[in-house]
């Protein structure tokens, strides 16, 4: 309120009105000087800050247009207007040095300023709270007490919001020769005096107040409210005495139905029934897990049961104390827990499908081994879903299973930039025979002739080179899987002698053969710089194709002969 009072009193409004006029004052004298300068102008209200806005606008649009020169542009003789972009001729560069003479006037300046000094007066007045809304509530509790002082406060207000009414009608007439509204009271001193009236008055009633009474009614009026809280709530309170009567019958129920009896009578009917059945399936399981040297020394025993279920746990043999988890390594503790779960599987009459995701990670290849040969025979009784990708345990398991005569059927995942999950027949490339490599090489050197058709050179070129790098890959596995017959086989850790006699039938022809193929695929690959061509063209799509042809008439041959032994 004191604020309020301040910056509209009668001090605060002379200070804006003399504002008023040292702006008045010195835009006249603007206007004089540009009457003096610009009066056998063309156009009127030169100077007028409707005209001083395009003024600056020409300023910075020449900054930008011409920014090697100063404003205004006069000095040459095809020099043109930044506004109308018409040539200038003397009479207008003349007018424009006028033009910026008076606005470096310091008339021109100060009136400018003082035109800003009498706004940003007048606008701080319209951050004051005029109508009273923060006082509302105030107010409401002043009146409660000496309505006087309260309806003199209203009137203060009032007389205030007609003041700055008049300051704002000034400001947009440019009159500001206005009588000052109203008169202000001494509102301010009454609440100063009111407000002390009122801490008098507490002060005493406290002091004269009986204690006891006090906490009588003051008991009484906690009663009163707490009754009152409680009827907007009562069928939620009834509601909840409801619920802690059924909890209290609960929880006498739950003492009559201890576990302890059930949980002794489960152990027995366990170890009966059930215990020794898996403890020895258990054992046979490990027995499969052993590889060489390497054993397995863990038994399945019973633990303690709670709440009628019984429970087992996997310890060492001869060390029971000892925790299993960090004395086994990684791939023993991966044939542990199979060895675990086929056991519980023994125990139920269904055959029903198993499915295993990526069961070998980060395994050395003693225990790989053993889990895929595991994985086999299981699969000769129950259909088992493998999902992997491990290349080694994945070979692991189709030699386990074209051995053991163990149907398998082999899909690849796979996915794009957008998508996953595209089911695609066959093994991904790297781990692909030779045969459907050379079926897949096939596919891609019809589907280069698009690129070389159109002249695409440079995808051609990249996709072509690319093919001959599989196509020599490729050879190297024909090499392996059909003249040597697996015998020595990469990612096994073992030879296979069965068909070593086979290897007799390769020829001296069938050799030169597959080494010319692989020396144009050497010539070709993508793995040497174009550089290293040597002034070999680049390959045809039919020139692919042809090569990959010869690759499958070698494989065939090299069959054909091999049947005969």
């Amino acid at each position: 309120m004191l604020e309020l009072k301040k910056k509209l009193s009668d001090e605060a409004i002379i200070v804006i009105k003399t504002l008023a006029t040292d702006a008045a004052v010195k835009a006249k004298a603007a206007r004089a000087a540009a009457s003096m300068n610009f009066n056998d102008d063309p156009l009127d209200e030169i100077g007028e800050p409707v005209w001083r806005e395009l003024w600056e606008a020409a300023r910075r649009f020449s900054t930008v247009a011409i920014p090697d020169a100063d404003f205004p542009v006069t000095e040459t003789d095809d020099t043109v207007c930044v506004l109308c972009q018409q040539t200038l001729d003397d009479d207008a560069k003349d007018r424009l040095k006028r033009f910026e003479k008076f606005v470096r006037d310091d008339s021109a300046q100060q009136s400018a300023k003082a035109a800003i000094t009498l706004t940003n007066a007048v606008d701080a007045l319209e951050e004051l709270d005029l109508r009273g809304e923060g006082l509302r509530e105030q107010l409401k509790d002043v009146d409660a007490v000496d309505k006087a002082v309260a309806q003199a406060v209203r009137d203060q207000l009032a007389t205030l919001l007609r003041r700055w009414r008049a300051v704002q009608s000034a400001q947009e007439s440019s009159n500001w020769s206005f009588d000052v509204p109203g008169t202000l009271n001494d509102v301010g001193d009454q609440l100063g005096a009111l407000i002390k009236e009122v801490a008098v008055r507490a002060s005493e009633t406290e002091k004269s107040a009986d204690a006891a009474e006090r906490k009588k009614l003051s008991d009484e009026l906690a009663e009163l409210q707490a009754r009152e809280w409680l009827a907007t709530v009562l069928g939620d309170v009834k509601e909840h005495v409801l619920r802690l009567s059924d909890i209290t019958k609960l929880k006498k129920a739950i003492k009559d139905t201890k576990t302890t009896a059930i949980t002794t009578k489960s152990k027995e009917l366990a170890k009966s029934y059930v215990t020794d059945r898996l403890r020895n399936v258990f054992s046979d399981e490990i027995k499969k897990m052993q590889q060489g040297v390497r054993r397995l020394n863990v038994e399945l025993v019973a633990a303690e049961g709670r709440h009628g279920r019984t429970y087992y746990r996997v310890q060492l043999v001869g060390a029971s104390d000892a925790n299993v988890g960090t004395v086994v390594s990684e791939g023993e503790h991966r044939c542990i827990a199979l060895a675990g779960f086929l056991s519980e599987l023994a125990t139920e009459s269904t055959k029903s499908t198993v499915v295993f995701d990526d069961p070998v990670t980060s395994l050395d290849h003693y225990w790989r081994g053993c889990f895929a040969k595991r994985l086999v025979e299981e699969a000769a009784d129950r259909q088992v879903i493998i999902f992997t990708h491990d290349i080694v345990f994945l070979h692991d398991i189709v030699s386990g299973a074209e051995q053991n005569g163990v149907p398998i059927e082999l899909r690849r995942v796979q996915s794009d930039r957008d998508n996953c999950g595209f089911v695609n027949d066959g093994l991904p490339w790297i781990a692909q025979k030779t045969l459907p490599r050379i079926d897949e090489l096939e596919k891609r050197a019809r589907a280069t002739r698009s690129d070389f058709d159109a002249h695409n050179d440079d995808e051609y070129e990249r996709s072509i080179f690319g093919l001959y790098s599989d196509i020599r890959a490729t050879v190297e596995r024909a090499v392996e899987e059909k003249l040597f017959l697996g015998i020595v086989t990469r990612h096994q850790d073992y030879i296979s002698l069965g068909n070593l006699k086979k290897v007799s039938t390769i020829t001296l022809d069938q050799c030169e053969r597959l080494q010319k193929l692989f020396k144009r695929c050497c010539d070709l690959t993508s793995a040497h710089d174009r550089a290293s061509l040597r002034g070999f063209g680049v390959p045809t799509p039919d020139d692919a194709i042809d090569d990959l042809v010869e690759l499958r008439a070698i494989v065939d041959d090299v069959r054909e002969k091999q049947k005969a032994v």
